[in-house]
């Protein structure tokens, strides 16, 4: 049964154990926690005793990796116990300080590794290969040893790499200061809601009244959210600006053209993905200026504008889901993925994984951690909403995906890249919207999921495509010396932003400065994978849903369980998936498009 709650949010002792994760599966205790960070402090300074000798031998080669991984298991968890104590109540300074201490040895260990690979590349390519052929266990890192020559002339000297490693928190600085102005220190308005009573705004809580029913609301908690941003946009331009010349510096220093080649080349992206992708949305934007219409249409309004984008079409048939009828909807909706998966998917559930309600102190939002050599672990914060069920099949997406491939890999390979990063947990929802879909006849509901399931293709598909090529432009106009002020960005936003949701969309000067409240804009050209991972999602439920049990064995045992043992777009090309053609940027366009056919033909 699931946890009822009542007067207001509950300490993290009131919520049932049933509906916390397990910590205890990584250390049993504090105490536990702590001798093992003892002994990792001693043990990462044998990462040196390989230093010089990389080159007298497949078996010390061998032994540095062997050692790297091992300890490097170890150090991730001791990372993972502190991060997720820490998030279960960030007001305990114990584990805020235990989560310092073990970053400050991730960046410590880092300085001491980063010997490897200059020294790797020092040695001529014919004897790393010899090693690997006379080596039977430096076969398992043929493809990691094949993708660092392949780099070889981006990697620096031992003394550079060790300067950019130790340079790490600097390097965080952008990054770290908008997030705390963003989150600490920047005070909203209050606004008035729908019965002319106070409410407060804030980061999570413009997220909620941005879909309010009431327009007035909209508008006030646009101006107030987005006005303080506003306010603070030369700031917030300064960190921009400071983040996107860390990129360019980055790039120049290992000889990249520029950041997007940089970024894209540590996983063998072809450029062609990123401005295919690009390309063709720009070229199908046809269906967004429709769905600016029908928005139009249906709220009978005027002239839509950025706080009109948000609100349900149809709220009347607004879904309540508890926890537990999500988890039994969610392993219904993952049938089509064999009877394998959902077993799996479902002892994850009930295995000590989630932790599912908000308590005081909690961590907002939701998220996946994969841990090699335990299980994942899922934050949620549940609220028996639509939205929460759909972030429980995310999440369970990606833990699946971290499930299968450490199952499947060795350290090395067990984690995925960050461009098929996105695909498993959006697959989960493409098939969990069909479920839904296929078993709701109620007219009412059935408008109120096709809304929904039109606005999370609006906001991963086409917003993130928006995104990525407002990043395109900004790092290229950095590139060529071009002061990156608030106003420049600005006018960059709100031209794309008029752009993409065509001649009925009204653009003010809140939506303008949206960009500065980005975050993902400190992690260049990230978004652009969201977007390419739901399209490459698309084609794998169609696959799925159309071929059976034959299309969901090759999404399991060639996309899920193959962590980063290959490169992304070929790991795909094996699971039956063709990114580097438009034909899965189309299919989006087309499922868009259909949606929309149908909330037409029921109105």
């Amino acid at each position: 049964m699931d946890k009822k709650k009542t007067g207001g949010i509950p300490e993290r002792a009131d919520v049932d154990s049933e509906f916390k994760w397990h910590p205890g599966d990584i250390f049993p205790t504090d105490e536990s926690w702590e001798d093992a960070l003892k002994e990792a402090e001693k043990e990462i300074q044998r990462i040196t005793s390989f230093k010089g000798k990389l080159g007298e031998s497949a078996e010390t080669l061998l032994g540095c990796f062997t050692f790297r991984d091992e300890i490097s298991v170890k150090i991730e968890q001791l990372y993972a116990y502190a991060a997720i104590k820490k998030d279960e109540d960030t007001r305990v300074t114990n584990y805020l300080e235990m989560h310092d201490r073990i970053s400050t040895l991730c960046v410590r260990f880092s300085a001491l590794a980063s010997y490897i690979t200059p020294e790797i590349m020092s040695i001529p390519e014919e004897t790393i290969r010899s090693f690997v052929d006379e080596e039977d266990g430096l076969k398992t890192y043929r493809h990691a040893i094949e993708d660092l020559l392949r780099l070889r002339r981006h990697i620096l000297s031992e003394k550079e790499e060790a300067l950019i490693a130790k340079a790490g928190n600097v390097f965080r600085a952008p990054s770290d200061v908008f997030n705390l102005l963003t989150n600490a220190d920047m005070i909203f308005p209050g606004i008035k809601d729908e019965e002319g009573g106070d409410i407060e705004i804030s980061n999570s809580l413009y997220y909620l009244h941005r879909g309010s029913a009431d327009r007035s609301v909209r508008k006030a908690n646009e101006e107030a959210f987005h006005g303080t941003y506003r306010r603070y946009r030369n700031s917030l331009a300064a960190l921009l600006r400071a983040g996107v010349q860390k990129s360019l510096f980055n790039a120049e220093v290992r000889g990249y053209e520029s950041t997007l080649h940089a970024e894209l080349d540590e996983d063998r992206i072809p450029l062609d993905v990123f401005h295919g992708l690009l390309n063709t949305v720009n070229d199908n934007l046809a269906p967004l200026h429709r769905y600016t219409s029908l928005r139009k249409r249906i709220l009978g309004l005027d002239e839509v504008r950025g706080y009109d984008l948000y609100n349900s079409l149809f709220p009347g048939a607004k879904m309540t889901v508890p926890f537990g009828e999500a988890k039994e909807m969610l392993i219904r909706g993952m049938k089509p993925l064999g009877g394998e998966y959902t077993r799996n998917l479902a002892a994850g559930m009930e295995g000590g994984w989630t932790d599912v309600y908000e308590n005081a102190g909690k961590r907002s939002g939701a998220y996946s951690l994969g841990l090699y050599g335990v299980h994942p672990y899922v934050l949620l914060n549940h609220h028996d909403r639509l939205d929460d069920a759909f972030t429980l099949a995310h999440e369970f997406g990606h833990a699946m995906h971290s499930y299968y491939s450490q199952m499947a890999q060795p350290r090395v390979y067990s984690d995925y890249t960050i461009f098929n990063a996105e695909i498993a947990s959006t697959t989960n929802e493409t098939l969990f919207m069909n479920h839904l879909l296929a078993e709701t006849n109620d007219r009412e509901k059935r408008l109120y999921l096709l809304d929904f399931y039109i606005d999370s293709i609006r906001s991963t598909f086409y917003r993130q495509t928006l995104f990525s090529e407002f990043e395109l432009d900004i790092h290229k106009r950095a590139g060529n010396g071009e002061a990156l002020s608030a106003e420049l960005m600005d006018g960059i936003y709100g031209r794309l932003f008029e752009k993409y949701y065509g001649p009925e969309f009204v653009l003010d000067e809140y939506k303008s400065a949206e960009w500065s409240r980005i975050p993902h804009f400190y992690r260049p050209f990230y978004v652009f994978s969201y977007a390419t991972g739901l399209s490459a999602a698309v084609l794998f439920a169609n696959k799925i849903l159309d071929e059976g049990e034959g299309a969901a064995r090759r999404y399991i045992d060639c996309f899920l369980s193959a962590g980063s043992s290959d490169y992304s777009t070929e790991i795909l090309a094996k699971a039956g998936v063709d990114v580097t053609s438009p034909e899965a940027v189309l299919a989006t366009t087309r499922l868009f498009n259909r949606l929309l056919d149908e909330v037409e033909e029921m109105l």
